[in-house]
């Protein structure tokens, strides 16, 4: 009886240990490195995949899910998408180590973990959410949505016109917030409540106003007389009109007006003392001086008269300007129509091409006395004439002598000179800037010789100034 237990107790013992060193064998070929527990992360099953697959195969399930995810925004009716993959992680090493811990502790337990796995073979659910891991993505998250680039705001419009400055008037707007945008963003990530819609935070804008005094330094112009430009040929210089505005006026009047009105601020025109038309009027308006002198003669000499007269005949001088009897005629030749008449020759009468032109020079001389012009060059005959009194003649001849006078006014004149029924008419044409008067008047010295004078009196009759004007002295 003993012996049979001895032998039983023997065989078991034997079992045991055959049992034992079949397990441990068994428990050193289940060496491998892949997840034997049957977890599912997330829906994807990583039972058989080693750490590295798990992992991946979890990332980019997330990307996935996950890049593409964006949160609403709304703002002034519009909706702008939030994509917030940039500021989310996620690591699933964690859950990865824990799922890989079944079967790769001991080695002589990985028998009894595979036992433990073939008993309870029922999927473990792990969900893993993202988290913010980079929130300061947020900044760019915002900046990629353009949501920064709203703003309702309409900003005034200007307009200038001739005569006034026309504003529409702007309207307050708003834009976003970026600042509490990014707060109300990160919170909805964070409590990953990612189907909300966000109304955007919103900052009021109010238009710009105006810069009215700018406005004021791109109208004003001061008031300036038209005048003569004596280094353009005297051209007139057109006058201009002042132009202004009540800057203090003008901003009250535009925010004192509802948004969206229109303003307009209507410009002060000031007229200058002296406009254009006014100076065009005055040049040759007055007859400064003029003059006749009587007789004709032969047919020749009224030729002569003519032809002289003419070439004088609306020339023109502008202040400064000096005239030359001679250079205006130029040389008296048959071929420019000139005749044969009486002229002087040392006292004698003579007959000369050209003769009778010295009645015009005359003429013209008497006419610039009496339109008070400064008298630059003159010489008597040497015979008294007998259209004009002793002193009053001017000889001319072509070289010399000449007669020359200069426009001493400031403004332009102009000589009218025509022969007609016996008379040679000279008149001077200008601007006439005061209320003088002339007397012209000489003195005979002896029997040939004479002095002239110019006397110039003022408005009231009363004496300005007496000029000696030439000596004359006559051989006959």
């Amino acid at each position: 009886m003993k012996r049979k237990a001895k032998k039983a107790l023997c065989i078991t013992a034997a079992a045991v240990f055959l049992a034992a060193v079949l397990y441990l064998i068994w428990c050193g070929l289940l060496k491998d490195s892949v997840i034997w527990k049957n977890v599912q992360v997330n829906g994807i099953s990583i039972q058989g995949m080693t750490k590295a697959q798990a992992r991946e195969a979890i990332l980019a399930d997330y990307k996935e899910n996950y890049e593409d995810k964006a949160i609403q925004v709304n703002l002034s009716d519009q909706v702008y998408q939030a994509y917030i993959f940039p500021m989310l992680g996620m690591d699933p090493g964690k859950v990865v180590d824990q799922a890989y811990q079944l079967g790769h502790g001991a080695w002589y337990k990985r028998g009894l973990d595979r036992i433990r796995l073939m008993m309870d073979s029922k999927a473990e659910e792990i969900t893993l959410l993202p988290k913010v891991t980079h929130p300061e993505a947020v900044s760019s998250v915002v900046s990629y949505m353009e949501i920064e680039k709203v703003d309702t705001v309409v900003q005034p419009v200007c307009r200038i016109t001739e005569d006034s400055l026309i504003i529409k008037k702007g309207r307050t707007g708003v834009k976003a917030d970026t600042d509490a945008l990014k707060e109300q963003i990160l919170s909805a990530v964070e409590s990953l409540d990612l189907d909300t819609q966000i109304q955007c935070a919103k900052i009021s804008v109010t238009p710009e106003e105006p810069d009215f005094k700018a406005y004021y330094k791109q109208i004003y112009k001061e008031p300036e007389d038209a005048y003569m430009d004596e280094n353009n040929d005297y051209e007139i210089v057109p006058s201009q009109t002042g132009v202004s505005f009540d800057v203090s006026q003008a901003i009250k009047e535009y925010r004192q007006a509802e948004e969206g009105s229109v303003v307009t601020v209507a410009f002060e025109q000031t007229r200058p003392e002296v406009t254009t038309g006014d100076l065009t009027s005055r040049v040759y308006r007055d007859v400064l001086g003029s003059y006749n002198t009587y007789g004709g003669g032969t047919e020749n000499r009224i030729t002569n008269l003519t032809l002289a007269a003419k070439a004088i005949d609306g020339i023109e001088l502008m202040p400064g300007e000096i005239f030359s009897y001679n250079d205006t005629l130029g040389e008296r030749t048959a071929e420019r129509g000139y005749k044969s008449a009486g002229v002087f020759v040392n006292g004698q009468h003579a007959e000369g091409l050209g003769g009778g032109i010295c009645q015009v020079s005359t003429t013209l001389f008497d006419a610039c006395l009496y339109a008070d012009l400064e008298i630059v060059k003159r010489s008597n005959h040497s015979g008294r004439v007998d259209y004009v009194p002793a002193g009053l003649d001017a000889a001319v001849s072509w070289g010399d002598p000449d007669f020359q006078f200069c426009n001493n006014t400031d403004y332009p004149i102009r000589i009218s000179a025509a022969y007609a029924d016996g008379s040679v008419n000279v008149k001077i044409y200008g601007t006439k800037t005061n209320s003088n008067t002339v007397k012209v008047t000489t003195q005979q010295l002896d029997a040939q010789s004479y002095k002239t004078y110019r006397h110039v009196y003022d408005g009231e009759g009363n004496l300005l100034e007496t000029e000696e004007i030439c000596s004359s002295h006559y051989i006959s």
